[in-house]
């Protein structure tokens, strides 16, 4: 590009050692200095600042550096960290956010006192107690069918993870939830496909039943 446009102009000897995003060295030809301008968009103005331009080899388009652009007002001084430039009234959102938890998008608040956390959670269990009333629901849509790979080799395990004596009533009532809400279903013959489960502690002193895939446990 340098040779098409400007090779008039009287080159440097001092170029840049550097390499590329692979570790390739960027060989460069001299550098020169010049002037570049830019439309700041107010009242038809530019701004414009003196700069060296590298004249690298095979180059195929300029580059402006992060720098040069931040010098110009292309990026905001504090780039890559945002910055606010004017401040306007907003107008009602349509989002899935603001239509389904309206009380909750209304204002938005950084860093919330654990009074905030508590108060919003509250409003929004209120909202939607068939959300979180523990109950576990088949999903609204078609069945889901899951296709097996051909030639896969069924896993199963020799005998069942031990659980501790003190977890069996928990567990057998949570087994028992789970068949009451079509989750799972019992299986009384054998099958070629067998997963261990473990038991995992809640916060609440519920226990959670998992499902353990690694074929290599």
């Amino acid at each position: 590009m340098y040779r098409n446009e400007i090779p008039e102009t009287k080159l440097l000897p001092r170029g840049t050692n550097a390499i590329t995003a692979i570790g390739s060295p960027i060989v460069s030809r001299g550098t020169f200095k010049a002037t570049i301008r830019w439309p700041t968009g107010y009242n038809s103005n530019s701004k414009s600042i003196n700069t060296t331009f590298h004249v690298l080899q095979n180059l195929k388009q300029p580059i402006l550096s992060k720098k040069t652009q931040k010098a110009l007002g292309m990026l905001p001084a504090g780039y890559p960290h945002e910055s606010i430039n004017a401040i306007t009234k907003e107008e009602q959102r349509k989002d899935p956010g603001s239509i389904f938890f309206p009380h909750l998008m209304a204002s938005v608040v950084i860093n919330p006192t654990e009074e905030r956390k508590k108060e919003d959670l509250k409003k929004l269990t209120e909202e939607f107690p068939r959300i979180f009333d523990g109950v576990c629901r088949p999903m609204v849509g078609p069945a889901c069918h899951f296709k097996l790979k051909e030639g896969a080799i069924p896993m199963a395990i020799r005998g069942s993870c031990p659980v501790a004596g003190p977890l069996m009533p928990r567990l057998k009532k949570e087994l028992d939830q789970l068949e009451e809400q079509n989750i799972i279903r019992k299986v009384t013959e054998p099958t070629a496909w067998v997963h261990p489960i473990v038991i995992a502690a809640k916060k609440d002193g519920d226990i959670r039943v998992c499902r353990f895939y690694d074929p290599q446990r």
